[in-house]
């Protein structure tokens, strides 16, 4: 699988926790939700092209009165597993009201066929839907996962002329990036090497039904250990020697840190009549019967008057106007309410304004751009216009910007990775690797963690060796002079 590609689908998997779930949920339960839905969409993507077939196949054979038949439903799908109810997820992403959603819902849920249902409840998915429903966030998490910029379905995305957009995920790539979600999930909750959230026996039905691809020649004879490996190796170990396939290292060798590099999100503004109009259709759709988003329109009007329809490149300046009108019309600016202003007026772009997170002032933190807090007006925009926002901000202030979860990434730093006169590893390889190419990221340094990685290619790989040039010389006046002078011939068949 593409590199790229890999790294941007986990990413953004990764990144509907921080867009969806907090608030809701602790960060060590994000994975509780995001990884059954992962495994959920990927079933979803299987299963769609097939959808129609299966529903007539059960038609027919509750028509019959068949009992047995999941063999039957199968075929239909074409795949280890099948859904019988009338839903795709696609279908459930415009439920306006929230006890619909939660029927159909776990309706969908429970037309999947026994062996996914087993996978479902090792999850202890269903314990989850009630707080998705009370938080008004199931339809949002099912339209991340629909997002077009990703793609989970075996089958490329294409434009109307036929060009790839993105493309397909076959069984291996779609069970290296469940993977890298659980390793990531498990480094984000600290926990040691070899413990596993993801029940083992969920992972080994998974294996079986849509990841079968990655177990590869696990179990094969040919690639199990004899008696005589096993106690050459123990001899090895009682009595290390150092030999073309033994070697010796120190600890250090094998081991990195794992740290996470973020970058500042960076936000535009659209206040045009069109985006004000779909504003208010989406509040109206959120509100659910209640009064908690009925203002917002209104106050983004207001704003809207006063700023201009943009877009606007600055989305604290624009945050500030917010403030203002609402503390002028006496209407208070919850977490929910800031958050659709965000989602539903604001779009990433490269040139706009980092968002800030927060302000120190003067003298009450030093700046340290590699863990991110920058001076004030560090990171320009505009082409290197100040932000207008920083204008008001005391020149020794010092600020946090708000990370961009789908620009996050993460890099290995040996441990014997040469510091410098200052013995500063990580800053020596992220000022030498990652600052000449992103000048505007920093390390988060409450992520870093420590792992060892043993590579056998690394250490033990030896390439063929190169052909002579003679050899090739050779080669090329006669091709298949190399076969030839094996078998004691040569050119002329002698």
């Amino acid at each position: 699988m593409n590199h790229v590609i890999h790294n941007s689908t986990v990413n953004f998997i990764w990144g509907i926790a921080d867009d969806v779930l907090r608030d809701v949920y602790v960060r060590g339960k994000y994975r509780d939700v995001i990884l059954p839905m992962t495994v959920i969409r990927r079933l979803d993507a299987l299963l769609e092209p097939s959808k129609e077939k299966v529903l007539r196949m059960k038609k027919q054979l509750d028509g019959a009165g068949i009992a047995n038949q999941h063999a039957a439903l199968c075929q239909a799908s074409g795949e280890a597993f099948y859904n019988v109810s009338p839903f795709t997820l696609r279908d459930l992403k415009n439920r306006a009201k929230q006890q619909q959603l939660k029927a159909d819902f776990e309706a969908y849920l429970d037309g999947f066929s026994p062996n996914v249902q087993e996978i479902l409840d090792k999850f202890k998915f269903r314990n989850q839907i009630p707080t998705l429903i009370e938080a008004d966030i199931l339809g949002h998490l099912i339209e991340k996962f629909l997002d077009g910029r990703i793609n989970l379905s075996p089958k490329p995305v294409q434009d109307v002329d036929g060009n790839e957009q993105l493309p397909a995920l076959d069984n291996h790539s779609m069970g290296t990036i469940f993977e890298e979600l659980i390793r990531r999930f498990n480094e984000e909750n600290n926990e040691e090497a070899g413990k596993h959230f993801t029940p083992r026996d969920a992972v080994k039905l998974m294996a079986e039904l849509i990841f079968l691809p990655v177990k590869g020649d696990i179990g094969k004879k040919n690639c199990e250990y004899s008696e005589e490996h096993i106690r050459a190796i123990c001899d090895l170990v009682v009595n290390p020697v150092e030999t073309e396939k033994s070697k010796i290292f120190p600890n250090e060798s094998f081991g990195y840190w794992k740290v996470t590099v973020d970058r500042p999100l960076r936000l535009a503004v659209d206040l045009s009549p069109a985006r004000l109009e779909r504003f208010e259709r989406t509040c109206a759709r959120a509100n659910v019967g209640a009064k908690d988003f009925l203002p917002l329109p209104t106050l983004a009007r207001r704003v809207a008057e006063t700023l201009g329809a943009g877009p606007h490149l600055d989305f604290n300046a624009f945050m500030d106007a917010v403030e203002a009108d609402a503390d002028k019309h006496g209407f208070k600016l919850t977490a929910k309410r800031r958050k659709l202003l965000q989602s539903e007026l604001c779009d990433t772009r490269e040139d706009a304004c980092p968002v800030i997170r927060k302000v120190y002032r003067p003298g009450k933190t030093k700046p340290d751009p590699m863990t991110g807090k920058f001076e004030v007006g560090r990171l320009k925009c505009e082409k290197d216009k100040l932000h207008p926002s920083h204008l008001t901000l005391h020149p020794s202030s010092v600020v946090e910007y708000e990370p961009d979860t789908a620009l996050r990434d993460s890099e290995q730093v040996p441990l014997l990775e040469e510091g410098g006169p200052d013995g500063d590893g990580i800053g020596a390889f992220f000022r030498r690797e990652v600052l000449p190419y992103t000048p505007d990221a920093w390390i988060d340094p409450g992520k870093t963690l420590v792992g060892y990685e043993i590579s056998f290619t690394r250490h033990f790989y030896r390439p063929a060796p190169m052909r002579t040039l003679d050899e090739i010389k050779a080669d090329n006046l006669c091709p298949g002079a190399g076969n030839r002078r094996a078998a004691g011939t040569d050119c002329r068949g002698g």
